[in-house]
This record gives C-alpha cells, sequence and structure tokens, in this order.
C-alpha cells in the first residue's frame, strides 16, 4: 500500500482526505488507509497546508476567486482552518485579480451597457469573486 500511495502522491498533490478515498478505492481496509495516511504526514509528504498553498495559486493563476477556490478546497476535504490560514498566507490581490478577470470579460463582450454588466457581474461570481467584489466593476 505505501508504494501505491508514494505513487499517487508522486502524480500530484493529494489532500488527506482525497488520498484516503483513492487508497480505500483500491481495496485498502479503512484501518490500513489511515495507518498509511498517518505514517505519510509523519514523514512530510502528506501535508493539507502545503497542498492548499499550491491549489490556491494553480487555480489563482486560472482566473478563479477566494469563494470558489475556498468551496473546491472543502469538498477535497481540507477543513475550514487550514484553508483560512492557507488563504492568509497567500501573497495574491482578489482585488487586481478580480480586475484582470473582469478587464478580460469585459473584451471578449461585444456589447455595452446594463446587460452587459449583468452578466460579467454574473460570470465574476461563478468564478469565485464575492457579491462586493463582483458590483464594484459597477462603480
Amino acid at each position: 500500500m505505501h508504494d501505491c500511495a508514494l505513487r499517487l502522491l508522486a502524480r500530484r498533490a493529494h489532500s488527506q482526505q482525497e488520498l484516503a478515498h483513492k487508497l480505500a478505492t483500491r481495496g485498502f481496509s479503512h484501518e490500513e488507509v489511515e495507518m498509511e495516511c498517518e505514517r505519510l504526514l509523519d514523514v512530510g509528504l502528506l501535508d493539507d497546508l502545503a497542498f492548499s498553498h499550491g491549489y490556491i495559486r494553480a487555480r489563482a493563476n486560472r482566473g478563479l476567486g477566494p469563494v470558489r477556490i475556498k468551496a473546491e478546497l472543502a469538498a477535497r476535504g481540507v477543513d475550514r482552518d487550514t484553508i483560512a490560514t492557507a488563504l492568509e498566507d497567500c501573497d495574491i490581490d482578489w482585488s487586481e485579480l478580480r480586475s484582470m478577470v473582469e478587464a478580460k470579460k469585459r473584451r471578449q463582450q461585444r456589447d455595452t451597457g446594463r446587460e452587459a454588466a449583468v452578466k460579467r457581474a454574473r460570470f465574476l461570481h461563478y468564478r469565485g469573486f464575492g457579491g462586493i467584489q463582483a458590483q464594484e466593476q459597477e462603480s
């Protein structure tokens, strides 16, 4: 099982819950999975905070905002405190990122006016920029 876990981690970083789920689907018992995860945590090969840092950087580079990233990390089994810590640690200017994403969307739109602004706000909300950030562009 250790080799299987290492192969999974060699491909990409995983949260503890993701790795446990993948090992369980490969037929390993719950007790074996728990012991292996503890072992990997002890040696530093499995770390939800480090996973979260990398995940936040990668998703922000794709133009996603903090609300969506938080939800995605939570879906991957990362706890709220770890997510909050990782978001605090990152040096991403979310307002600047939102402005860049909004500017790119604005360039892609042919029409202007209220309907286009509503579409951009909806798009920004979908991308994970909360209501306040999404509405800033209309001011």
